[in-house]
């Protein structure tokens, strides 16, 4: 099957039935040990019910469910898929494995207390908002991937599903509304990377801090207000 004409789903089970790619990026996709900054960082990860974006092997996954998490996963490899769940070691693990196309996928609202989204890019800014939406108060987002400094092809608009790499600062437009607590741009084994953790602030925070600019939504509309009021003013003169 040549990988030219495969589908996005078709492409990463090509990548997943092997052992080792002849682009050494994809070398990430195959490890058989957590993304760097999960293992470095899950204590500060809120812990309870998690997402995993793009699992491939599961690692990250079955990490998280050793240390007490309740973790999805979504992928579109079958490939993935099958091999993730051959990793799972214990039935006390408490994680899901499901196959589905993340740009597609109905995220809910206030559903997860945290979410991965390592080497995968959304091919649609939309998805950040709805990733946003599905954190609840207090959640965690946790992304690692490469930059665009990494990238050894060509990529169109027709392989977005083999584009993971990120622009500078590009997921920083796209988390406004969040609290970075954590993020760097920089080589990290070798590799120009991206690392970020943020989180959602609580429903208190929000209104104390004027988050997702609720307050200032209320100042065009007094604005308004005094606008109105001084055209009538005007028009009485």
């Amino acid at each position: 099957m040549s990988t030219t004409s495969a589908t996005p789903g078709q492409y990463w089970d090509q990548v997943y039935q092997n052992t080792e790619h002849k682009n050494q990026n994809y070398t990430q996709f195959l490890n058989t040990t957590p993304t760097g900054l999960v293992s470095e960082q899950w204590e500060n990860l809120k812990k309870g019910k998690a997402l995993d974006i793009g699992y491939g092997l599961g690692h990250d996954a079955l990490f998280l469910s050793k240390k007490g998490f309740e973790v999805i996963g979504i992928d579109i490899s079958e490939t993935a898929k099958q091999k993730a769940e051959k990793n799972i070691s214990s039935a006390e693990q408490n994680v899901q494995f499901k196959t589905g196309d993340i740009e597609l996928h109905l995220f809910g609202l206030l559903q997860y207390d945290t979410i991965l989204m390592n080497y995968y890019r959304p091919h649609n800014n939309r998805l950040y908002q709805e990733i946003i939406k599905s954190l609840k108060f207090g959640g965690t987002l946790l992304i690692e991937s490469y930059l665009i400094d990494e990238i050894n092809e060509v990529l169109g608009k027709e392989d977005d599903h083999k584009n993971f790499y990120f622009k500078h600062n590009e997921l920083l437009k796209n988390l406004t509304g969040l609290r970075i607590l954590f993020y760097r741009e920089g080589t990290v084994n070798g590799k120009v990377r991206v690392q970020c953790i943020a989180q959602k602030p609580t429903d208190k925070d929000v209104e104390k801090y004027n988050l997702f600019n609720m307050a200032d939504s209320s100042k065009e509309t007094k604005k308004s207000a005094q606008m109105e009021l001084a055209e009538s003013l005007f028009k009485k003169k």
